[in-house]
């Protein structure tokens, strides 16, 4: 039983850390949608510098055609790219609970099935102590359950 589960939780160690790894990404990529897109505002500053130049000599034809700004001021991203990146953010939330889970049921497995040094009698004791332990906190279901949240 307890090897069973050690086994588990290196491939669910693996697939969380893959997994994580790749949600990491695309929540970097979304992030930048929270923030005005400073780009876009420097090419149209650039552009109304540049019309300044060419019409410093006609100043009806140049306040005609100036450009209207973007502006940053007062940005606010939409509800659905707030919602979207709070999604991403407790998605790895979770996935980062899960791995934490699955590394301390891991020490405990790796506890429970390492001798100890001494005499046998405390040994036993011990590993009937770590073995009520499982029935009382329910680690069966705990572990069996952990892929399910990730």
């Amino acid at each position: 039983m307890i090897g069973q589960w050690d086994r588990n939780m290196d491939v669910l160690l693996v697939f969380i850390g893959l997994f994580s790894a790749i949600q990491t990404a695309f929540i970097i990529e979304f992030y930048k949608r929270l923030r005005p897109d400073t780009a876009s505002v420097s090419a149209s500053l650039l552009a109304d510098i540049a019309l300044s130049l060419r019409c410093q000599n006609n100043a009806t034809m140049c306040t005609l055609s100036r450009q209207t700004l973007p502006s940053t001021i007062g940005f606010q991203p939409t509800l659905a790219v707030r919602w979207t990146n709070l999604l991403w953010f407790t998605s790895l939330t979770i996935s980062l609970t899960v791995l934490t889970i699955a590394l301390l049921a891991k020490q405990w497995a790796f506890a429970y099935e390492t001798e100890g040094t001494g005499p046998l009698r405390v040994h036993a004791c011990m590993r009937q102590f770590r073995l009520n332990g499982v029935t009382d906190w329910h680690m069966p279901a705990a572990i069996d359950s952990l892929p399910l949240l990730r």
